[in-house]
């Protein structure tokens, strides 16, 4: 089960519990927002596709950071006029975490938490464990060595 979410004219592929760097989003850090651009979802290996987005969808987060990406460098040269020009570029970020998945106003991720299946152990035919020992005769020869009379 995943949905894909539009943000900053980038597409995530997310579900449930994932944490995602997405484009800064100007709020504080601990923060808990809804992103209703949802793309398209998978339930139960059934797609539903949105034209252009999912009305009935919508995917809860949290902020957990604000923080700049790396230093990105645009360097810029035009051969033969002695012109360079080199920039640097940090873009700002918003790390979230995905808390949960609503359709229709209901939580996706909780219904698949309780679909789990128990395995059960099967237990040994035989109560006691005998471990067969077998002795094998292992005699090693030696080549002898031809001497010289």
């Amino acid at each position: 089960m995943f949905v894909i979410i539009k943000n900053g004219g980038k597409q995530y592929k997310v579900q449930s519990g994932d944490i995602v760097k997405l484009d800064y989003l100007g709020e504080d850090k601990g923060k808990k927002l809804s992103l209703k651009e949802v793309l398209a979802c998978n339930i139960d290996n059934k797609d539903l596709i949105g034209k252009p987005y999912l009305n009935n969808v919508e995917v809860k987060i949290e902020i957990l950071e604000n923080k700049k990406d790396k230093k990105i460098l645009v360097f810029k040269k035009r051969r033969r006029h002695n012109s360079r020009r080199l920039n640097g570029h940090r873009q700002s970020l918003s790390v979230v975490k995905i808390s949960d998945i609503l359709l229709d106003g209901k939580s996706i991720s909780k219904e698949n938490k309780t679909k789990t299946t128990k395995l059960e152990t099967k237990k040994d035919a035989n109560p006691k464990n005998k471990e067969v020992k077998t002795k094998k005769n292992i005699t090693k020869t030696n080549p002898s060595k031809h001497k010289k009379e």
